[in-house]
């Protein structure tokens, strides 16, 4: 069961961490999820806001999708946890709904181009890398905004991950454009 679908049957095991949001896919009843994930907020174990963010592939409007993707940016700002954050296809429209913000706002899973990572960087976003990245991308990122994933690779565990980043983040392989 969708844990947003009823937060009441949110049933978390002990030692793990969660984050929850609304994705820009979703197709059902955006106000109700959103209420409940503000009461979901408080929950111990939960310890980011997201996925949320703009989705060009979505069939919800991009105005609906900018305003709850502000909503749940200022969830995360008041309770002081992170935003994960989707992207497909709207990076302009992401980079101006940005706020400034005194937690992170990490792009999930960043495969872009180095020009996009250092206009995303400079707004003020994190990234966040998986088994499949940009080698450029990943060098130019400062150590305090670079985060590593798995989610693209589940069968990947985070120390393989952070092994193949070590490569290109301490030159030990060098990086040609393409």
């Amino acid at each position: 069961m969708d844990v947003l679908e009823d937060p009441m049957s949110f049933r978390p095991v002990a030692g793990r961490q969660y984050s929850a949001g609304i994705f820009p896919l979703f197709a059902g009843d955006w106000d109700k999820v959103y209420r409940q994930l503000e009461t979901l907020s408080s929950h111990s174990q939960l310890k980011a806001i997201g996925e949320c963010g703009l989705d060009r592939r979505s069939e919800i409007s991009l105005a609906q999708q900018t305003e709850y993707y502000k909503k749940q940016a200022e969830l995360a700002v008041s309770i002081n946890k992170p935003l994960i954050i989707h992207c497909v296809g709207c990076w302009s429209e992401l980079m101006a709904a940005y706020v400034p913000s005194s937690v992170p706002f990490i792009v999930h899973g960043f495969r872009g181009k180095p020009q996009l990572a250092e206009q995303l960087l400079k707004k003020g976003f994190s990234l966040s890398f998986g088994p499949l990245f940009n080698p450029q991308s990943l060098m130019i990122c400062p150590p305090e905004r670079y985060y590593m994933e798995t989610d693209a690779n589940q069968n990947m565990t985070i120390n393989q991950v952070a092994q193949i980043h070590s490569q290109y983040v301490t030159g030990q392989k060098k990086c040609n454009y393409r």
